[in-house]
């Protein structure tokens, strides 16, 4: 049987080059909003996604999800169906407004959750020709190159941090978001906010900054992300909220 993690390298190399032929072609044409003006969705987002199901189906996969044909929030069963199965997540364009802004801080993501755990993903930032793949639980690679996170903690002072917030926030939430970000910024190299969880999780992974903290995610922002971090020697800590039969993740990674 095909390995999780050769299936979520494959779904993701195949698709990039469709991808690269749509930006050629000029890029995301249409952008539309989800229904929260920083929460946006192109017609390549949409094409993507599909792509990345065919070739998950071609390669026998049996269960996925992706963000842009995700059950509706309020269907509940959909839901609890798709959490307690072992499957795949998709988030064909992680960082969408970064992309429909031509921005090149994105990713096309794959990931597969198997009992309850992220154990294998794909992530390629194609504007930057980056590909980061998990090659088995003790295995991730950036083009090639294995992936290991030195061992023991760093000092606060001497880290770069990022911090991942959703689009939609209640102001209390965004009260303590920002006040957060003011104490890490004062106590840390910094605090960069790139617009796209995928990215700042490949860039924990590969060590390239310290430490990210996020809020209020589902599993396809973050799931890839999270397998990475494991697999290189990093610590992932979770806060699951359940709101309306979903999950949205809190998380601190380093």
């Amino acid at each position: 049987m095909t390995s999780p993690h050769a299936i979520c390298l494959r779904s993701i190399s195949e698709a990039l080059p469709d991808f690269d032929a749509l930006m050629q072609a000029g890029g995301p044409s249409q952008i539309d909003v989800k229904g929260h003006p920083r929460d946006l969705v192109t017609e390549i987002d949409r094409l993507m996604e599909a792509r990345i199901i065919g070739s998950l189906r071609a390669q026998g996969a049996s269960h996925w999800v992706g963000e842009e044909s995700a059950p509706k929030d309020s269907d509940h069963a959909a839901w609890q169906g798709a959490m307690a199965r072992d499957g795949f997540w998709i988030d064909p364009i992680d960082g969408t407004t970064n992309f429909a802004h031509g921005i090149p801080l994105y990713g096309l993501c794959v990931g597969y959750r198997e009992r309850g755990l992220d154990v294998a993903g794909t992530i390629a930032l194609p504007a930057l020709r980056e590909l980061y793949f998990t090659e088995s639980q003790e295995h991730a690679f950036l083009n090639g190159r294995r992936l290991r996170l030195p061992q023991g903690p760093g000092e606060l002072s001497g880290s770069l941090l990022a911090l991942t917030l959703a689009a939609q926030t209640s102001p209390d939430e965004s009260h303590k978001h920002h006040e957060l970000l003011r104490e890490l910024n004062a106590a840390s190299r910094g605090v960069l906010r790139l617009g796209s969880a995928s990215v700042c999780l490949a860039y924990a992974a590969s060590g390239k900054i310290q430490a990210v903290v996020g809020f209020g995610f589902k599993l396809w922002d973050v799931l890839v992300g999270f397998a990475f971090i494991c697999v290189v020697g990093g610590v992932v800590i979770v806060k699951v909220s359940l709101f309306d039969c979903l999950d949205w993740i809190d998380y601190v990674v380093g």
